[in-house]
């Protein structure tokens, strides 16, 4: 899983694009306000990238930073 971690990290990918399953994904409910040149739908892919990472790093039982 860290090989498919660092792909997606490297191709600007989600896990879930490279796996093709989320349980993060599913669970993901976004309502926020863009501002700038910012999308919503670019804001929800970074919003789940950045949470899938965290539930892999939970997986893994990497502790939060104190």
């Amino acid at each position: 899983m860290n090989e498919v971690l660092a792909v997606a990290w490297a191709t600007g990918s989600s896990v879930t694009e490279i796996t093709g399953r989320s349980d993060v994904r599913a669970r993901v409910r976004c309502v926020a306000r863009a501002t700038g040149d910012a999308t919503m739908k670019a804001m929800h892919a970074e919003l789940i990238h950045f949470l899938e990472v965290d539930a892999f790093l939970d997986e893994m039982g990497v502790p939060e930073p104190a």
